[in-house]
């Protein structure tokens, strides 16, 4: 593998991850999303994700998929239309809690090529 280490490392990578909805009982209904994140360089990750998941999410998060264009992927509202991707649409994804660590758990996958911890 090539690689210049001094020159900046971030790149922009779509992927499909999973968002886990809590369901009553105890189990999760699984959404499967497209979205394209910006891979920083570790100590860029470290110190956004040290502010907290929204800082890192708002700095990371560049697109998200849209179904209706894509044929699968995005996040849409009750009427199934797509949620454009705005910072108020961010947000409002972001106070989901489980949309939240999708995202974050989503981010690291790409950015660390796998799973982490458990």
């Amino acid at each position: 593998m090539r690689i210049d280490t001094k020159a900046p490392q971030a790149k922009e990578v779509r992927r499909e991850i999973k968002i886990n909805e809590p369901q009553d009982g105890t189990g999760y209904k699984t959404h499967r999303v497209i979205v394209t994140f910006e891979v920083l360089n570790k100590d860029d990750a470290k110190d956004l994700a040290s502010e907290g998941d929204d800082a890192l999410i708002n700095r990371v998060l560049k697109s998200w998929g849209d179904p209706k264009k894509d044929g699968k992927g995005g996040f849409e509202d009750l009427n199934g239309d797509p949620l454009p991707f705005t910072p108020d649409e961010i947000a409002g994804l972001l106070n989901k809690p489980w949309i939240a660590s999708g995202l974050v758990r989503g981010y690291f996958d790409v950015a660390y090529g796998g799973k982490l911890g458990n």
